[in-house]
C-alpha cells in the first residue's frame, strides 16, 4: 500500500483501494447531486394548493349563468358566447348526440374487455401470472366505464339544463341511458 502525505498506508491517490473507494461515492453521490429536491418541494406545494382549491370548488360554477331555479340560462349563455338561442340550440343538440354516441362506444368497449379479460382469466395456465395477468387488465376496463359514465353524465346535464353532480344523476328520475 502507498502511504499518503501524513505517512499512513491506506486507500491513497495512487491504490487500487482508493480509485475503487472514490468511483463508487461519486457513482452513489450522482443521482443525489442530480436529485432537485427544492422543485420536488415546490411541486408538492403546487399539488397541495390545487387539492384545495378542488375541494373548496362549488358545483355552481359562476361562468355559467343560470336562472332563479338553476337551470342553465340559454339566452345568458348564448348571449355570453355571441350566439343567438337557436344557435346555441344546435350546439348542444350536437353535443348531446356526441356525448351519447361516446358513452355507448365506450360501454362497448369496456364490455368487450371484460369479456377478454374474462377469456384470458379461463385460457392462461394457473398460478401467480394467471392473477397478476388477470389485475394488469382490469384498469383497462374500469377506464372504458369510467369514460362512458362521465360521457352520460354530461349528456344528462345537457338534457336536464342543469349542473348536477354525478350522485344527482344517479337518483334522477330521467333515463339513465344517454340519448
Amino acid at each position: 500500500m502507498e502511504q499518503n502525505i501524513s505517512g499512513q498506508s491506506g486507500p491513497g491517490q495512487g491504490s487500487v483501494f482508493g480509485s475503487i473507494w472514490r468511483g463508487a461515492k461519486s457513482t452513489a453521490a450522482a443521482p443525489l447531486s442530480t436529485l432537485q429536491i427544492e422543485q420536488i418541494r415546490q411541486n408538492a406545494l403546487l399539488i397541495r394548493d390545487l387539492a384545495r382549491k378542488l375541494r373548496r370548488r362549488t358545483i355552481s360554477d359562476p361562468h355559467v349563468p343560470r336562472t332563479e331555479d338553476g337551470q342553465l340560462d340559454l339566452l345568458g349563455t348564448g348571449f355570453d358566447l355571441g350566439l343567438s338561442p337557436r344557435a346555441l340550440q344546435a350546439r348542444i343538440s350536437s353535443r348531446r348526440r356526441q356525448t351519447a354516441r361516446l358513452a355507448y362506444a365506450s360501454l362497448m368497449l369496456g364490455c368487450v374487455l371484460v369479456i377478454l379479460w374474462i377469456y384470458h382469466a379461463l385460457a392462461s395456465r394457473s398460478g401467480g401470472p394467471r392473477i397478476i395477468g388477470a389485475l394488469q387488465f382490469v384498469p383497462f376496463c374500469a377506464i372504458f366505464f369510467l369514460v362512458a359514465f362521465k360521457n352520460a353524465h354530461v349528456n344528462w346535464q345537457l338534457r336536464t339544463g342543469q349542473l348536477g353532480s354525478a350522485i344527482d344523476y344517479l337518483r334522477s328520475p330521467e333515463p339513465f341511458w344517454p340519448h
